[in-house]
């Protein structure tokens, strides 16, 4: 049957739209948790698991540095200080400490500090020990084990360890070590046990000479004047 309805002949069908078009312009999707388990990424519990171990390892640090720096202090404080490197220590049992010295170690040498000196005043001598020998020795350097004597002919005018209580002053001397002490003498004249009202020595000339354990300097000769 024809239509006869007016402008039928000359209608254009209308468009159709394809089916399935794709919107270029919406951005793609974002990844989203899995909606059956409620579980982030992988990605996401790896950066998780790598700070929360991270952390760990700064704890257990801490707390083993604090732990040492504890043990330390407990158990320095129960430790004596040591004795100073001078102070004399006893030797322990057993133990071989260093030989004394012998005359092959030591040279020593004695001064005045004037050559001429008046009845009265005081002589000043200077005692100087030197170590010469090949390994460290012990000497005594005090009283006990150094004395100083003035003659005048065979005349023995005085001698330090007469009127000196005789104290000791050990040394541990090593190879080229030295050691310079100081002797007094006043002119005066002594005697064993140290008496007193002894005659006073008179003008001439007089030598010293001092010994420490085995080894006797060379002679100091000096004045002396009356007035």
């Amino acid at each position: 049957m024809d239509d006869d309805r007016p402008g039928a002949a000359g209608r254009r069908p209308a468009p159709t739209r394809p089916s399935g078009r794709t919107d270029r312009s919406r951005p793609a999707p974002r990844p989203r948790a899995d909606r059956s388990t409620g579980r982030p990424p992988a990605k996401v519990l790896v950066v998780r698991w790598v700070v929360v171990l991270a952390l760990l390892a700064a704890v257990v640090t801490g707390v083993v540095l604090g732990v040492a720096a504890l043990l330390r202090t407990v158990g320095g404080s129960d430790e004596e200080p040591a004795p100073p490197a001078a102070e004399a220590t006893e030797p322990e049992p057993g133990a071989e400490g260093p030989a004394d010295c012998t005359a092959d170690d030591l040279r020593v040498a004695l001064a005045a500090d004037a050559p001429t000196y008046a009845v009265g005043s005081t002589a000043d001598f200077s005692v100087t020990l030197v170590h010469v020998g090949e390994a460290p020795c012990t000497v005594d350097a005090g009283p006990a084990g150094r004395e100083l004597v003035v003659t005048s002919g065979s005349d023995r005018v005085w001698a330090s360890s007469d009127c000196t209580p005789p104290e000791s002053r050990m040394l541990l001397l090593s190879p080229g070590g030295e050691d310079v002490s100081s002797v007094a003498w006043a002119t005066d004249r002594s005697a064993p046990e140290c008496p007193a009202d002894l005659p006073v020595p008179g003008a001439g000339t007089y030598q010293a000479v001092v010994t420490v354990g085995d080894v006797t300097s060379e002679p100091v000769v000096l004045q002396v004047t009356v007035g």
